[in-house]
């Protein structure tokens, strides 16, 4: 969720989930103008900074609540039970999987339910910020305190999504074990918090100050709920002077999945988008992807143009192992089409030009032609002459695989921003089922026996009536 920053007298009201969002929200004179997740803005230090912390054994509760059996009627999107099979112990690993994330940068149903569930004093909910703590369970009496320190009177709105008796169900429901694995994982929330494992306020809030680098504040548009569209470009992306290191060490959570091709006209959901391609690596690598998007939808944004070329001049080797073969190529297309180094240009264009002619290829073949076995049985023709003089491969002894790789080795070994990914899509294209590393293969096999004339003959008779029905 994020935190809210008001005017009327200027406050930042750091929003913890499940602890009164809604209440103090409404109750407060003017609306938020300024929401962020995951950070306080420096330009905020000078305003009063406060939050409402809750029993962690409470507020699980209440989350679980939430997903298993919605809120009360016309309460937005929690309304309705978004996950009715949710059970403790899906929940408790919800809460511990490093595979689901709870950033926001993913709004997927494990997602959403962690990033409720995050322990309170997680440096993600930015407790470390507040100056003055609120106790949900003395709401009342706290925010009347806390108003007369501001100078303002605030009356707290009566907002009930909870049903009791619901509560005391799955309150009841948990078992000795589960209840145990809950204070594991709030440990922290009840040593800083100040309360004890049965719920009573035993101290006053002592907050840990985090001193982890976090790449929330790196990249504010990504990690929001913000629609940016292409004349907003610039606040699409991190600063240029952004620590990318922080981007290094951070991996993307989730599952990975499947390519996805589409086009989003928001910006960031089409970042967003990209990301489950990204599940498992670095942060950095999906940035650079993101970075490369930014670059294209512009036509060479310089803010754009100026944060690739860093990233991939500070962390070549790391980026040519983790992304894929369509990402290897986009960076050479970029190399290509915004590089003023003429070496780099060309390097690119080799890796461009390798990757798409297998693409090409390889497209052609899954269209247009049945499959084969691998390596095929029979030869249907002998080779020779293709067009204009080229002649066709001898598979099982010819070496021009073995001269098209070593003489584009030599010409990589002349230093260039773009050449570590283009050897790069060289081993990608001999590793991957691509007729480089399938003829290679062929020569190494005892030679497929040429199919018959007669046989050939009879193919081609039925291959020719198919065409013409």
């Amino acid at each position: 969720m994020p935190n809210y920053a008001f005017d009327s007298p200027h406050a930042v009201f750091i929003h913890i989930p499940q602890n009164g969002h809604d209440k103090i929200r409404f109750s407060w004179p003017t609306d938020s103008k300024i929401q962020t997740f995951g950070y306080i803005p420096d330009y905020w230090s000078d305003a009063i900074r406060f939050a409402v912390i809750r029993d962690p054994f409470q507020r699980f509760i209440a989350a679980i609540h939430m997903f298993k059996y919605g809120t009360a009627p016309n309460s937005g999107y929690y309304a309705r039970a978004r996950w009715p099979d949710l059970t403790i112990d899906q929940a408790l690993e919800v809460l511990v999987d490093d595979q689901v994330g709870f950033d926001r940068s993913s709004r997927a149903l494990d997602a959403n339910l962690k990033h409720h569930l995050l322990p309170q004093t997680h440096p993600f909910n930015c407790l470390q910020f507040a100056d003055h703590f609120l106790h949900h369970e003395n709401l009342d009496d706290d925010l009347a305190a806390f108003s007369q320190k501001l100078g303002i009177r605030l009356k707290l709105r009566k907002i009930e999504r909870t049903n009791p008796h619901i509560l005391s169900v799955i309150r009841d429901a948990l078992t000795d074990k589960q209840i145990g694995k809950l204070q594991d994982i709030c440990a922290e929330d009840y040593r800083q918090l100040g309360y004890s494992l049965r719920g009573e306020i035993t101290s006053k809030p002592k907050i840990v100050n985090e001193t982890r680098s976090q790449i929330w504040p790196e990249w504010p548009a990504y990690f929001s709920n913000r629609r940016i569209d292409n004349d907003c470009l610039v606040s699409a992306l991190p600063d240029i002077s952004c620590d990318l290191d922080k981007f290094r060490k951070v991996l993307v959570p989730g599952k990975r999945s499947k390519t996805w091709p589409g086009r989003e006209k928001d910006l960031n959901k089409h970042f967003h988008r990209l990301q489950p391609e990204f599940a498992g690596l670095s942060r950095l690598s999906h940035l650079l992807a993101c970075t490369i998007v930014a670059i294209r939808r512009s036509g060479g944004d310089n803010h754009a143009k100026r944060l690739f070329f860093r990233i991939v001049g500070e962390y070549d080797d790391l980026l040519a192992r983790e992304l894929n073969l369509r990402w290897l190529t986009a960076v050479c297309d970029t190399f290509v089409d915004h590089d003023i180094d003429p070496l780099s240009r060309a390097h690119g264009l080799i890796g461009s030009t390798l990757a798409n002619t297998v693409k090409l290829y390889e497209t052609e073949l899954r269209l247009f032609y049945p499959k084969i076995p691998n390596p095929p049985t029979v030869r249907f023709d002998r080779g020779g002459e293709l067009f204009d003089g080229v002649i066709s491969f001898w598979v099982e002894r010819g070496d021009l695989i073995k001269n098209l790789f070593q003489r584009s080795e030599r010409a990589l070994e002349a230093e260039s921003n773009a050449a570590v990914f283009v050897e790069e899509i060289f081993k990608r294209c001999m590793n991957s089922d691509t007729a480089f590393k399938r003829l290679d293969e062929m020569s190494r096999q005892s030679n497929a026996r040429l199919i018959r004339e007669e046989d050939r003959k009879i193919t081609e008779t039925l291959i020719k009536s198919l065409e013409n029905d």
